[in-house]
């Protein structure tokens, strides 16, 4: 329906009729006050994203990222939080070499960290993979 829409205007005010909760009561207060606020659908989703999109986390996980440490979590989890982290780091990527150091360091003290020094691997997909397959043959051996 929205698609078919060619005046902007109104293009805008279907926008607001689909809006709930504070969005609506956001951009309904704008408009109240200004009736020109939104001239354009585009000016609306910029206004209306600036309103309510989250803070970008760029440099909390940048700074999250470089101080990483596995503390008590088991190296996979420790792997899936170093990810998750990197993925957020967009604009200023880190380069690999900081990446597979950081990871390496915040490894708790153990044969899989050193091994991992050992092994001293180029990426990080390999400087989690290695110590994940380390992990498991140390459980596997404990077990036995």
């Amino acid at each position: 329906m929205a698609r078919r829409i060619v005046d902007p205007l109104l293009k805008v005010a279907f926008a607001m009729s689909c809006l709930g909760g504070r969005a609506r009561s956001w951009a309904y207060g704008r408009r109240l006050t200004d009736p020109t606020c939104f001239s354009t659908y585009e000016v609306f989703k910029d206004e209306l994203r600036q309103a309510f999109e989250p803070p970008q986390n760029e440099f909390i996980s940048r700074a999250e990222f470089l101080d990483l440490q596995q503390g008590k979590h088991d190296v996979h989890a420790y792997a899936q939080r170093a990810q998750y982290l990197f993925s957020n780091i967009v604009t200023n990527p880190i380069d690999e070499a900081t990446k597979v150091v950081t990871f390496m360091k915040g490894l708790k003290e153990g044969p899989v960290k050193t091994y991992l020094f050992r092994e001293y691997p180029s990426t990080l997909e390999s400087a989690i993979t290695l110590p994940m397959q380390e992990e498991f043959t140390c459980d596997r051996v404990s077990s036995m």
